[in-house]
């Protein structure tokens, strides 16, 4: 039969199984047991309250980047349209104005690099524009 008292033969009891004290009746395991189940508690409870993640891949992080990238250039470009425009706006039209600004921004960059109307060879074609071969090298 089981009892929580102490063993009376305490010379031979393991030190696992000597009680903490004669009057709680605990033993040392009690104890552990006790404190490792606060800690797991703990860990557990600050995981779930901070959202810790780590991403998995390079591929994942380099996406989260450009995404974070693209966020703050589309809400630095809908900070320009002017107030009238946007009671009418609808995400549709501000992505179109957003496109729009991006197609000028790549037409300067040809034209910067390129020089008007001209093309560069590259890839064993002609007619790519500087814009084109910057996409297909990413």
């Amino acid at each position: 039969m089981a009892s929580f008292q102490p063993n009376p033969n305490k010379e031979t009891e393991i030190w696992i199984e000597k009680p903490i004290s004669d009057d709680l009746g605990f033993r040392i395991w009690h104890l552990l047991f006790f404190c490792f189940s606060g800690v797991i508690l703990l860990v557990i409870l600050i995981c779930c309250c901070i959202k810790i993640r780590v991403p998995r891949t390079k591929q994942e992080i380099e996406a989260d980047y450009q995404r974070k990238k693209i966020a703050v250039k589309f809400r630095e470009k809908l900070k320009l349209i002017q107030n009238q425009e946007m009671d009418a706006m609808d995400l549709k039209r501000a992505l179109e104005i957003i496109q729009e600004d991006l197609r000028n921004e790549h037409q300067n960059i040809d034209e910067q690099y390129l020089g008007k109307n001209r093309t560069c060879d590259k890839i064993g074609e002609k007619g790519h524009t500087m814009t084109e071969l910057v996409a297909h090298e990413k």
